[in-house]
């Protein structure tokens, strides 16, 4: 028996430390815990499945699926009378905000039905982008269905539309990808874990009693 618990250690040592092998007897078990990490779009399917609470999504990164650009524009104008003539000024000022294709941001507020989502990709809570789920309709091909998209106050046309951004509108422009796709969603990073666990027993025979 000893010479078999030695054995076993030499065996386990040339396994990944996630891999734990150990025989009891003639008895061999072996546990193996795989893991991987990806992206995936949010919809309230994930969190029912997930059981998430509001306060567990404010914990969570929300990533863009596209660039959004916004841009506004203020004009002030004015005119005064020298040397006999009436001078007229005027001055423009535009701001523009960028925001980077999976660039992250956190949960800054949600509707009671948990059908429209704020999340801030700023330092403050006051910056944030809206985004509202399409609703399910009974359409088994349609993937996009359920998932959080970039509010517009009207809806986008080929990725341009007007939402309202810390208070102000914007003009706003959704970069297309390389599918020439102009829907911007949301989504989150989600790590699975995978045990499997594999029973191997070796047979003696039988005799009579």
């Amino acid at each position: 028996m000893a010479h078999i618990l030695k054995s076993t250690r030499l065996f386990a040592m040339n396994y990944p430390m996630n891999f734990k092998l150990t025989f009891f007897g003639s008895l061999l078990i072996g546990l193996m815990v795989t893991s991987c990490a990806r992206q995936v779009p949010y919809d309230k399917n994930l969190r029912a499945n997930a059981n998430l609470s509001y306060v567990d999504l404010e914990n969570i990164y929300f990533f863009l699926s596209h660039e959004v650009q916004l841009e506004r524009k203020e004009t002030e104008q004015g005119a005064q009378v020298q040397t006999g003539r009436i001078t007229s000024e005027s001055a423009t000022a535009t701001e523009r905000v960028i925001f980077p294709k999976e660039t992250k941001g956190l949960l800054v507020g949600y509707s009671s039905n948990g059908d429209t989502l704020r999340v801030s990709f700023e330092k403050d809570d006051n910056h944030y982008l809206t985004f509202v789920r399409k609703p399910n309709v009974v359409n088994p091909r349609d993937t996009m269905q359920g998932r959080f998209y970039l509010h517009a106050i009207n809806s986008f046309n080929k990725g341009s539309g007007k939402v309202i951004y810390h208070g102000d509108e914007f003009n706003a422009k959704v970069i297309p990808n390389d599918m020439r796709d102009y829907n911007c969603t949301i989504s989150v990073k989600m790590r699975e874990f995978r045990r499997s666990r594999v029973n191997t027993r070796s047979v003696s025979g039988r005799s009579l009693d």
